[in-house]
């Protein structure tokens, strides 16, 4: 309460502070981030970022791999723009990071003006998780970043039903299918935002618009399943 006191009354001094601290822990993230030597999940990450897609799909199968294959595509397009290197493999885990910070800004400002999402991407920024693993060369901060941008885009979809974007529609069901094809544990997002529209149309029964709202949603997971 006390930096949104501050923010909302243009406390010069407060909000270079916190900006201040804000580009260290981003700086955090960049740091040296390719001196720690790649480990097992690490390594194991880019040998199949690596492989084509067949190459990808057939080595998982033999060796009994979990995890989809969208992250490691995605660093196999990573690394073939900036070139191979430890420093470019974990770069991308960086880069999803920041975003994932900007987009906490740009999600509290939307509910709750500029103060909200300073607090909003403050937090972010400070999480000492999001900082670990935004330095690892794993799907955890591609997840992160992919799964809050969809549930922010269908936000953005549910409360603007007197003019609604069908591209908004589209790009919640990219995000989707870049989380769920990138950590399997993206379902549980996915399953609370299901939750949240059933509870929601059951309490409003009586609107019609809440219940055509979840048959978008449902919709849109039958495209997600049906693209993966």
């Amino acid at each position: 309460m006390y930096i949104l006191s501050c923010a909302k009354h243009k406390n010069t001094r407060t909000i270079l502070l916190l900006v201040s601290n804000f580009s260290r822990r981003v700086v955090l993230r960049f740091w040296a981030h390719d001196t720690p030597a790649l480990w097992w999940d690490e390594g194991n990450n880019a040998y199949f970022a690596h492989q084509n897609f067949s190459n990808l799909v057939k080595m998982s199968r033999m060796t009994n791999d979990t995890d989809p294959p969208l992250h490691r595509l995605a660093l196999r397009l990573w690394l073939g723009l900036l070139g191979d290197s430890a420093y470019n493999l974990r770069l991308l885990s960086v880069v999803c990071g920041v975003l994932t910070i900007l987009l906490a800004f740009a999600w509290g400002e939307w509910l709750d003006g500029p103060a909200s999402g300073l607090l909003a991407a403050l937090l972010c920024a400070f999480s000492p998780l999001a900082i670990y693993y935004s330095r690892e060369a794993k799907a955890y901060p591609f997840v992160t970043l992919f799964g809050a941008l969809g549930l922010y885009v269908w936000s953005r979809y549910l409360f603007q039903a007197d003019r609604r974007r069908p591209w908004l529609w589209v790009l919640y069901v990219i995000c989707s299918v870049l989380a769920l094809g990138s950590h399997y544990y993206a379902v549980f997002l996915i399953a609370a935002q299901g939750a949240w529209l059933v509870i929601g149309s059951l309490a409003r029964s009586k609107s019609f618009g809440d219940r055509r709202d979840l048959w978008r949603w449902l919709l849109a997971q039958a495209a997600t399943i049906l693209i993966m």
